[in-house]
């Protein structure tokens, strides 16, 4: 226990170097832009296909892929209905209704959940949540961009989803599965370029989520009351709800432990580009997204340690 929360001290104070540096002008809010770029089209992909290809596969480990994602799915379609349910019961404007959707759906997989599940569990807790990610985009590009837009009138056509759904850590994710089954043996070379590039992802990570942190002023970005809502239903009450149907039920204990790690993440930080996209309120979601991170920087840790312990 004492080694995992090490790491996980480590990752959080790499968000604050993020933080800091940004707030003294060594890394301004246009540097987010071209760190994000370069974390899903190069570090990102590299990270995944090498963790996927150190996997090894049996029947046992199949069929509980299977079932985390299937669970991954039923998780993010239980997010948008009680999102929805929220939005309405919280008295906000209809339009609105879909982005408290999306905010209790979707959640950080890529930028926090990487590094958090490898830094706390290994090469298995990485490739679970690696999954996990691409069940996310699978949801996300199909009844997430409905949700976004619920009543509104944007027409989104197939190709435009087809264009987001391709991006390169869902192709990533296709290859190390298809390196998986395949049981393709990757030559050392590749292999250590593969393990180079990839170990830069969690360190850029932190920064860039450091740096989106310091360009929210928390009184502006808390918004209203009725946000924090959406901060306790994500970060406390849905891992909660995740992880006592999983022990009732008796899943594999690693597949127990992503999907609760996976419902505790923060906000998808998509939800603020989809808004602008579509018309939404942008600023609604921004704040959703800001709020969850910040808070998340306490409950990760918590959450964590009940999940080493448990």
């Amino acid at each position: 226990m004492a080694v995992v929360f090490e790491k996980i001290i480590s990752i959080f104070v790499i968000i604050l170097v993020g933080f800091v540096a940004s707030r003294l002008g060594w890394l301004p809010a246009a540097s987010g832009k071209y760190i994000s770029k370069m974390l899903l089209n190069i570090c990102m992909p590299c990270f995944i296909v090498y963790s996927m290809s150190q996997q090894s596969l049996d029947r046992d480990m199949g069929i509980n892929i299977v079932v985390f994602c299937v669970l991954v799915l039923i998780l993010f379609s239980f997010g948008l209905l009680a999102g929805l349910g929220t939005g309405k019961l919280l008295g906000l404007p209809k339009r609105d209704w879909g982005l408290y959707g999306f905010s209790l759906a979707y959640t950080n997989n890529g930028f926090l959940g990487y590094p958090v599940a490898y830094a706390a569990f290994g090469d298995e807790g990485l490739f679970f949540m690696i999954l996990g990610g691409l069940m996310i985009n699978l949801h996300n590009f199909s009844l997430g961009i409905m949700t976004v837009n619920y009543g509104g009138d944007t027409k989104i056509s197939a190709k435009d989803r087809l264009k987001r759904f391709l991006n390169m850590p869902v192709i990533a994710s296709v290859l190390g599965m298809v390196i998986l089954l395949a049981e393709v043996e990757i030559p050392e070379a590749p292999t250590s370029i593969l393990s180079m590039i990839g170990n830069v992802t969690i360190p850029l990570s932190m920064i860039f989520l450091g740096i989106q942190l310091a360009q929210g002023n928390f009184r502006e970005m808390a918004g209203t009351k009725k946000n924090f809502v959406i901060v306790i239903l994500r970060l406390a009450v849905i891992p909660a709800i995740v992880f006592v149907i999983c022990r009732l039920i008796g899943f594999y204990p690693m597949v127990t432990t992503i999907l609760t790690l996976t419902a505790g993440m923060p906000v998808a930080v998509t939800a603020p580009i989809l808004a602008e996209e579509y018309g939404r309120n942008t600023k609604l979601a921004s704040q959703c997204v800001f709020l969850t991170t910040l808070f998340s920087l306490v409950s990760l840790p918590v959450l964590l340690w009940f999940l080493s312990m448990a």
